[in-house]
């Protein structure tokens, strides 16, 4: 699969000021206010993946495949995730959201043709002791 764009972005919540998160199971829960760090407490950080992949043709058959192969794409970027956050920030890593969507862009005379995808994985992390304050 011949990938032209990946891009990626990282949002980390909770350090600076006190926000109100949602669990995964859409439990309000309070963060932390700055200065009164715990390191016990979890940071949410999400991740969003934008892939464009050229497209054959449209035959329906290449667009499915096309699709699958982007969605796996998507969900092996957010299965690495973890260990790109362990490595660097985490102390603790655990994925509690992800959704992948495609959209064909519906542009005339576009040769060739191109199908987006876009994916967003959430995370639960416990920052490394060195990171904490």
């Amino acid at each position: 699969m011949k990938t032209h764009m990946i891009s990626t972005t990282i949002t980390a919540m909770g350090l600076f000021a006190a926000f109100l998160a949602c669990t995964s199971t859409g439990t309000a829960r309070s963060l932390i206010q700055p200065g009164t760090f715990n390191g016990d407490q979890p940071v949410n950080v999400s991740v969003n993946f934008n892939i464009q992949i050229p497209l054959q043709s449209l035959e329906e058959s290449r667009i499915v495949a096309a699709q699958m192969q982007g969605r796996a794409l998507i969900y092996r970027l957010a299965r690495n995730e973890c260990e790109v956050l362990l490595e660097e920030i985490a102390e603790t890593c655990r994925l509690t959201g992800l959704n992948a969507s495609t959209q064909i862009p519906q542009v005339r005379n576009m040769n060739p043709l191109y199908i987006n995808l876009s994916g967003n994985a959430q995370f639960a992390i416990n920052l490394k002791r060195e990171n904490r304050e």
